[in-house]
């Protein structure tokens, strides 16, 4: 576990602005939000607890409606990265983690949720007792 969770621990997330994006649209732009330090760091706190994923088969995202949140951001080297976190596995190149109760994923949703309407809530809130 220590080996897949060193390249993210090496990254320094919140040194440039971290951004949330909800994966749920087709044709139109996605909500995206920025998080605050505190956010940030709270997110870095999150994942460093999770473990990796014992099963390396992850669900494949579907065509059409929630595909999960991608956190961007940017890596030690300077370049734009990314983590997905859906149903409760948080996957970037580098690391496939599990969280099975959503924690983080429920949590970043709450982060953005004034940039949603309530129709778009209520259906968040389905996709999350899935």
């Amino acid at each position: 576990m220590i080996n897949l969770l060193m390249p993210l621990a090496a990254v320094t997330m919140c040194s440039a602005p971290v951004a949330v994006e909800l994966d749920v649209f087709s044709g139109r732009p996605n909500p995206v939000w920025n998080l605050s330090e505190a956010q940030c760091a709270e997110v870095e706190q999150h994942i460093d607890q999770l473990p990796e994923v014992a099963d390396e088969s992850l669900q494949s995202l579907p065509a059409l409606g929630y595909r999960g949140l991608i956190i961007h951001y940017e890596n030690q080297q300077g370049v734009r990265d990314f983590i997905r976190i859906y149903r409760g596995v948080s996957q970037s190149e580098e690391i496939q983690l599990q969280d099975p109760d959503r924690k983080l994923e429920k949590w970043l949703i709450s982060t953005g949720q004034d940039l949603v309407d309530s129709n778009m809530q209520e259906y968040l809130q389905t996709e999350l007792a899935q």
